[in-house]
């Protein structure tokens, strides 16, 4: 009499849990190591969306908004430079240009006693070449004070570099990212300057001269990029927890081949 025998599982459970998990970890760093980081967005938060972008000049489709703000803020000054550090901030939700000056940022002649610094909203002249500008262009100026009447245009002293900052909002979240562009003067040729992403759509660069600051959108051309040493440091070290992955499924199948 012919007894009829279980077929053998091609797969043992163990050994197809264990790649399950091991296919898991690895789609897991991945997307870490793929997708770029972000920071905790500087404006959003739960219940303060932000409202729609206002533009100076509104695009065909775009919706209907209030005029965007101008941002303007002053500080004391003396000893040839600003006493404090301070905020610019727009008024919109959230705020569509925010800088920060820090402290001893401005060259302020000895006589003046207080700063204002200013940044207007401009509809786009020109954009870069191959590129379209994203939303406003906004002039970031700074003057002296006596009481509060504007007296002279000042300029940032060369240790500020590091530390005054701009930050924008772009009309969307839209990638890849846009680049932050500067230009001294109307007729000078805008030029991309270092920033970084820390929202969803939110851009912020170092301010080291006043002048017009703005994002665009380059038709060609890679923008923010990681850095290749720390892109390629990631990729080996998913590489070896895979390794490591799969030397312990092996380990493990012939442990239970053998009990």
């Amino acid at each position: 009499m012919r007894l009829n025998r279980p077929v053998p599982a091609l797969t043992h459970p163990g050994r197809r849990s264990a790649a399950v998990v091991v296919t898991a970890l690895a789609a897991l760093l991945l997307a870490w190591v793929v997708v770029p980081p972000a920071s905790t967005p500087l404006y959003d938060g739960i219940g303060a969306p932000d409202e729609p972008y206002r533009y100076v000049a509104p695009p065909a489709g775009a919706k209907h908004t209030q005029p965007p703000h101008v941002a303007t803020a002053d500080s004391d000054a003396g000893g040839g430079t600003n006493l404090h550090p301070f905020y610019v901030s727009s008024d919109e939700i959230g705020p569509q240009v925010l800088l920060f000056i820090s402290k001893g940022s401005l060259v302020v002649p000895s006589s003046i006693t207080g700063v204002r610094v200013t940044a207007t909203p401009l509809a786009p002249d020109r954009s870069p070449t191959g590129a379209t500008i994203d939303g406003n262009v906004y002039r970031v100026v700074a003057a002296g004070l006596a009481g509060t009447t504007e007296q002279g245009s000042l300029t940032f002293g060369s240790h500020s570099e590091s530390e005054s900052t701009i930050t924008m909002r772009a009309t969307s979240a839209r990638q890849p990212s846009p680049s932050f562009v500067f230009r001294a003067t109307p007729t000078d040729t805008w030029q991309r300057v270092s920033a970084v992403r820390v929202g969803s759509d939110i851009y912020r660069a170092t301010v080291t001269h006043v002048g017009d600051y703005a994002l665009a959108f380059f038709t060609s051309g890679a923008h923010g990029k990681r850095n290749p040493v720390t892109q390629a440091l990631e990729i080996g070290g998913l590489a070896l927890v895979i390794l490591a992955a799969i030397i312990v499924v092996i380990r493990l199948s012939r442990r239970r081949g053998v009990g």
